[in-house]
C-alpha cells in the first residue's frame, strides 16, 4: 500500500513539478529522498497501475480540492520517511457509538461501548491533534459518524489531515452541510453490501436507495466517493463478481473496499475469500482499484502475519486504543496516556491480536 501511494503521488508530482518544487524545495534532503522513493515505486508494475487508476479518479475533483489532497498525501509521505519507526499509514477513530441502523454485520458490535457516546468538538480535536505526529490519514467511524453533530466542524478545523468518513448513506442534511463548507480534506466511504434485496435485508428497508443517493450527491459536488462492502458467506459470490464491479464502476465510485465479516472466521470461508480475491485481482488488474480489508494481509495470503497495530490502529468510542477495528484488545486510553507510550505498546505487539476476524 505504501509503495502504491508513493507511486500515486509521483504521478501527480510529474504532472505538477513546478508547484511541487515551489512548495517543498526548502528541505532538499527530504525532497530528494521522496523523489527517489516515489519514482522507484512506479517501477513496480502493479503499484504503477494502481497509482494511475487512483490518479485518474483524482482528476475528477475540482482543481483546488485536488491540490489540497495531493498536498496532504505528500506531507504524510515526507513525514513517514523522516521517521518510519513511529509513523502509521492510517488511524481509525470512532467519534460516536450511536447509529440509526442495527446491522448485524457491524464490527462495532464487538466493541464494549455505551450506545450513546458522542465525542465533543474538543474531544475530537484533542484526539486528532495527538495523532498528527503519527499519521495525517484518519478513517472516521462510529456508530454512524455523521450523527455526531461536531464531526463536520472538526474536519474543517483540521485542514492538514485527510479524513475518510464511513457512512450508511442516510444523513443527507449532514452531507449538505459538509458540501456547503467545501471541505477539501473530506473523502467519503459509503456502505453497500450487494444488490438492493440483500443490502436492505441486512440493513433495513430503503437503506440501499439512500446509499445510492449519497454516492450520487457527493460525486455531483466533486467529492471522491468510495464503496465499502462487508463480505459474508451469503453474499461473497455476488460481491466478487465482475457484475458487481461493473455496478460500482457505474456509480462513478473512486474505489471499492471489501471488509471481511468480523463474525465469520472459519477456515473454509477464509480460503474461499482468498481464492476469490486473487481471481478478482487478476481479472481487474489495471482496470479498477479494489482493496481488501480488514487491515490484514491474511486476506490475500494466510502465510503473512497481521500488521494491525503496526501500520494502523483504532481509537474506539471509549477512547481506548486497539490494534484494529475488529479487536477489543486494548493497549491503553488516549485520554489518560501519552500517545508516544501507546504507540510504543502497539509497535511492540509481536503477535496478531486474537479477535473475531481470524481466530
Amino acid at each position: 500500500m505504501k509503495n502504491s501511494i508513493l507511486a500515486f503521488i509521483s504521478r501527480y508530482v510529474a504532472d505538477n513539478m513546478d508547484w511541487f518544487i515551489q512548495k517543498y524545495s526548502s528541505d532538499s534532503s527530504l525532497l530528494k529522498s521522496f523523489l527517489y522513493d516515489s519514482m522507484s515505486a512506479r517501477k513496480n508494475d502493479e503499484d504503477r497501475k494502481l497509482a494511475d487508476l487512483l490518479y485518474e479518479q483524482l482528476l475528477k475533483v475540482p482543481e483546488e480540492r485536488r491540490k489540497k489532497t495531493a498536498e496532504l498525501l505528500i506531507n504524510d509521505a515526507l513525514n513517514y520517511m523522516s521517521n518510519t519507526s513511529k509513523n502509521y499509514f492510517a488511524a481509525v477513530i470512532d467519534v460516536n457509538s450511536n447509529c440509526n441502523l442495527s446491522c448485524d454485520n457491524c464490527a462495532n458490535s464487538m466493541i464494549n461501548c455505551s450506545e450513546n457516546i458522542n465525542w465533543s468538538l474538543e474531544q475530537i480535536n484533542a484526539v486528532v491533534e495527538s495523532l498528527k505526529p503519527y499519521t495525517k490519514l484518519i478513517f472516521v467511524s462510529g456508530g454512524e459518524p455523521y450523527m455526531n453533530p461536531n464531526l463536520i466542524e472538526a474536519i474543517e478545523m483540521n485542514p492538514d489531515v485527510e479524513f475518510v468518513t464511513f457512512t450508511n448513506g442516510s444523513m443527507l442534511k449532514q452531507y449538505e452541510n459538509a458540501v456547503e463548507r467545501d471541505l477539501k480534506n473530506l473523502f467519503v466511504m459509503v456502505s453497500i453490501d450487494g444488490d438492493e434485496s440483500y443490502h436492505d435485508y441486512k440493513r433495513g428497508n430503503g437503506v440501499y436507495q439512500n446509499a445510492l443517493n449519497a454516492v450520487r450527491y457527493f460525486r455531483e459536488h466533486g467529492y471522491l466517493c468510495r464503496i465499502s462492502s462487508v463480505v459474508e458467506e451469503k453474499n461473497i459470490d455476488q460481491l466478487f463478481s465482475e457484475q458487481y464491479i461493473d455496478f460500482v464502476r457505474g456509480l462513478d465510485a473512486s474505489a471499492l473496499y471489501f471488509l471481511k465479516d468480523a463474525h465469520n472466521g472459519n477456515e473454509e470461508f477464509n480460503q474461499h475469500y482468498i481464492k476469490l480475491s486473487e481471481t478478482l485481482q487478476n481479472t481487474l488488474f489495471g482496470t479498477f482499484p479494489v482493496f481488501n480489508m480488514p487491515y490484514c494481509e491474511k486476506t490475500l495470503s494466510k502465510d503473512k502475519c497481521c500488521f494491525a497495530g503496526r501500520q494502523w490502529f483504532r481509537v474506539n468510542a471509549n477512547f481506548e486504543v486497539t490494534t484494529c477495528p475488529f479487536s477489543n484488545q486494548t493497549y491503553g486510553n488516549i485520554q489518560n496516556e501519552h500517545p508516544k507510550e501507546l504507540v510504543k505498546k502497539l509497535k511492540n505487539n509481536e503477535e496478531p491480536p486474537k479477535s473475531g476476524c481470524w481466530s
